[in-house]
């Protein structure tokens, strides 16, 4: 394996490790900003969503198809792909709706009051969750790399602003409970991610399959961060971030088109 995409990967990894770390401080120093900060770092993942990782999926059908065909009719492969991102986008959702359920249930159990939030059990359900979805997107790393360096530069810019907006939602969801410890788990998962990629190396079609899972994942923590409290300010730095994106995406095919 060659040694430069590691290298790449390793940094982007410690790019992770490090938005996790500091993913509380950031929202601090965001201060009064933070909506807004939230709202564009949103866009730009909703937009790495639809125009990165989707087409991506888009032409990895086969993949799937490969992985499953001794257990799964060939009919259903056509579109089969993009469950696997209803699923994703389906387990984070169902998880919002656990932690939630589980506030409003701690407060009734306190007679009504703002005390007490969700369970540790939701908690630790959806953490191990979060977790896992970013195990694979380090792992991911180094598949990105291999393919481009530019797609990899991409895909890095891309994953640690979702990282801050995922951090970000873990602390308000679960303030009493998701604190130094969770951080330092998530800091240390990037590396090892990384690590588990350079041992044993994924191929093309586990790692279609895999992000089109986190894609969805991915896709409704954009979502859920907009839609309960948008605002004219949020809404307009979501489209900024969105466009952004989308240009920068634009600008590299007209390169690479050129050149």
């Amino acid at each position: 394996m060659s040694l430069f995409p590691i290298l790449l990967a390793t940094v982007s990894a410690i790019i992770f490790a490090l938005v996790n770390f500091y993913s509380l401080k950031i929202r601090v120093y965001a201060g009064k900003y933070k909506r807004q900060v939230l709202s564009l770092f949103s866009g730009i993942t909703a937009a790495f969503v639809f125009l990165d990782l989707l087409p991506n999926i888009e032409n990895s059908k086969e993949s799937l198809s490969t992985l499953t065909s001794p257990y799964i009719p060939t009919i259903i492969y056509e579109d089969a792909i993009f469950f696997v991102v209803f699923l994703g986008f389906l387990l984070f959702f169902t998880l919002e709706c656990l932690a939630v359920d589980s506030k409003k249930t701690t407060r009734a159990n306190n007679h009504g009051t703002k005390a007490g939030g969700p369970s540790r059990r939701v908690y630790f359900v959806h953490f191990a969750a979060l977790i896992f979805l970013q195990f694979v997107l380090s792992y991911s790393l180094l598949f990105e790399y291999r393919e481009s360096a530019i797609a990899g530069v991409f895909f890095t810019f891309a994953v640690s602003l979702h990282l801050f907006v995922a951090e970000n939602a873990m602390t308000e969801q679960y303030s009493n409970l998701h604190g130094k410890n969770g951080r330092l788990i998530a800091t240390i998962i990037p590396i090892v991610g990384l690590a588990v990629a350079i041992v044993f190396p994924e191929r093309t079609l586990e790692a279609s399959v895999l992000l089109a899972f986190i894609s969805g994942a991915i896709l409704y923590q954009a979502i859920r961060s907009e839609i309960p409290t948008v605002k004219r300010k949020g809404l307009f730095m979501f489209l900024v971030g969105a466009g952004f994106y989308a240009a920068l995406l634009l600008a590299y095919q007209i390169a690479s088109w050129l050149l």
